[in-house]
């Protein structure tokens, strides 16, 4: 029998993209049986404290995280783990992360309107709940303004990478977000790898520059891969000395059935992570 804790490390709440209460979401966790979770908001960290204290109250631990959007040629997310969330510098430098993704929003609203869908900067604020507004609330705005029957076909007519809407951000690097977590005593994670599309030799090379940037570990237990993307990416994190990771990157209900619902980590990602077996 696995003596390791129940854990999910990939978590949205209404706070940044997510549909749902960080309340909701700590209790739909702890009804599945998970025993360690983390909260990964994009680009804030605003609702950490809150679900830590709220997770005491039920009796599930919950490990302060982030999900920084970065990008190179190709979109990238890293998460970050255990990062001190109360320091003032890395609240002004999330805040400067968000204020990009306002320029980039209202270029995408720009787009939009060329395609005869008027929707405005305050149709977004309208439906977003957090502090960080995206695609995905533009998306919610074009839905609810009738626009479009799904969010699903916001994205694949509208605002997925290509599509009639789709601007490239401003952002920071990949290395550049590692470094911004490593500032705060954070672990940095890549996350979901094979989101990113590459071929192993491709992973292989783009790994091993993050590792000398300071990454400590990859996403390889991402709920929604395959067991070939799982052992391509171990095997990628075993050859860098990196921790494997992984979570179900909910965001909202209904989550597959089929998926998984808890990652166990080796006794590495444990250390790493500072998560007590015991706890």
């Amino acid at each position: 029998m696995n003596n390791s804790p129940k854990c999910d490390l990939h978590l949205h709440t209404n706070v940044s993209d997510g549909d749902f209460p960080i309340e909701y979401v700590l209790n739909r966790e702890k009804t599945l049986g998970l025993e360690v979770i983390s909260i990964t908001d994009h680009d804030t960290v605003d609702g950490v404290n809150r679900a830590i204290e709220y997770g005491k109250e039920i009796g599930l631990k919950v490990l302060a995280g982030v999900e920084l959007s970065t990008m190179q040629d190709r979109e990238v997310h890293i998460l970050g783990y255990n990062l001190d969330y109360k320091n003032q510098n890395l609240l002004r430098e999330l805040a400067e992360l968000r204020g990009q993704r306002e320029v980039r929003n209202n270029l995408m609203l720009k787009k939009l309107a060329e395609f005869g869908v008027n929707v405005t900067a305050a149709d977004v604020r309208e439906v977003a709940t957090g502090t960080t507004t995206g695609r995905s609330h533009i998306a919610k705005a074009m839905l609810k303004k009738g626009y479009v029957a799904s969010l699903n076909q916001a994205f694949d007519e509208y605002l997925a990478f290509g599509k009639k809407a789709y601007v490239k951000e401003e952002r920071i690097s990949p290395c550049e977000g590692i470094k911004l977590i490593l500032r705060y005593g954070g672990v940095p994670v890549l996350a979901h790898p094979c989101s990113l599309e590459m071929s192993e030799s491709q992973a292989d090379e783009f790994v091993g520059k993050l590792k000398q940037a300071g990454l400590v570990g990859i996403e390889s237990q991402y709920f929604s891969h395959t067991n070939e993307d799982k052992e391509k990416y171990g095997r990628l994190a075993d050859k860098y000395n990196l921790i494997k990771t992984g979570g179900s990157d909910f965001h909202r209900e209904p989550m597959d059935d089929t998926k998984p619902k808890f990652a166990y980590f080796d006794s590495a990602c444990l250390k790493e992570l500072k998560i007590d077996c015991k706890n």
